[in-house]
């Protein structure tokens, strides 16, 4: 059996990887935003983004890898997806969003066995949700409480949130290098 001082030796090894690879790994323009008529559903706009997995999502992809008896735990994998208003830029230690307005339940969730594994989170926000509002930041959490658990985070383009759009964020982690 593998004594608990060597598993914690190998967790902060894994660390010290996603630190040093992190922004190779996951830090791409991996954010489709698509603002859509809410009656019609033709696209309006397309805003493109480039997320940052921050340093406390890749403290928790080391710790699944290196405890897997987590693996099954609500809280150690990206479940929320929220937005607000904030336009500060992203930094590697965000805990949560700037100026948040709006989390739900990740949409969809969808992964691929290609060439380079990809998971693809999907978060439509409805004609009648965070209407009046002006959408500027969007971030993947594992759970609901505000200033924890934030996995990604991502600025974007002003949106002007009204009954007349919906709008959805297609976030795509790539786990390749390049």
């Amino acid at each position: 059996m593998i004594g608990r001082s060597i598993l914690n030796q190998l967790r902060d090894q894994l660390a010290d990887v996603f630190l040093n690879i992190g922004d190779k790994l996951i830090d791409r323009n991996n954010v489709l935003i698509t603002v859509r008529d809410a009656s019609s559903k033709k696209t309006i706009r397309k805003i493109r983004a480039k997320n940052r997995f921050t340093r406390h999502g890749r403290n928790y992809l080391r710790n699944l890898m290196g405890s897997p008896e987590h693996i099954h735990t609500s809280t150690m994998t990206p479940n929320y997806m929220a937005v607000g208003s904030g336009s500060t830029a992203v930094t590697d230690l965000d805990t949560g969003l700037v100026a948040e307005i709006f989390r739900q339940i990740i949409t969809n969730k969808t992964r691929t066995d290609t060439l380079e594994p990809l998971i693809l989170f999907q978060m439509i926000l409805t004609s009648q949700q965070a209407n009046g509002q002006e959408l500027r930041e969007a971030a993947i959490f594992s759970t609901e409480q505000l200033y924890r658990d934030c996995w990604a985070r991502v600025t974007h383009e002003l949106i002007s949130k009204s009954s007349s759009i919906e709008v959805i964020y297609d976030w795509t982690l790539t786990l390749g290098i390049g």
